[in-house]
């Protein structure tokens, strides 16, 4: 968690998702970095491919929308995390809605060089 100025979330996101991406590929063999994706068996004994790990970040502007307790901030935070999760790559999303305005999540996808 980061409590932040608004006018800094979008930099900060940014660097948190560039030095990630930055450092993540050393913790990987190179061939496995060349491919996208390692390659393991999981319990049933199956070979599963999962790729290279990725970062999250959610953007929660409490000025923008009211929040009244913290179980309805974690529960935004869950349905930005889900939405997150479901875009390729690191990203960083931003919430959108405002308070009586219901759409899904808004989205500013911020990504890396090179994790286009």
């Amino acid at each position: 968690v980061i409590i932040t100025s608004p006018d800094q979330c979008d930099t900060i996101c940014a660097n948190i998702v560039r030095e990630f991406d930055g450092m993540i590929t050393d913790y990987y063999d190179p061939e496995d970095v060349k491919k996208g994706h390692i390659v393991s068996v999981n319990r049933q004994e199956e070979e599963v491919r999962f790729p290279i790990m990725s970062i999250s970040v959610a953007i929660i502007n409490t000025r923008q929308r009211e929040i009244s307790n913290p179980i309805q901030l974690g529960e935004i935070a869950a349905e930005l995390k889900h939405y997150a999760k479901s875009r390729p790559g690191s990203v960083c999303i931003s919430e959108k809605r405002q308070n009586g305005y219901k759409p899904g999540p808004g989205e500013t996808i911020i990504r890396s060089p090179g994790n286009n």
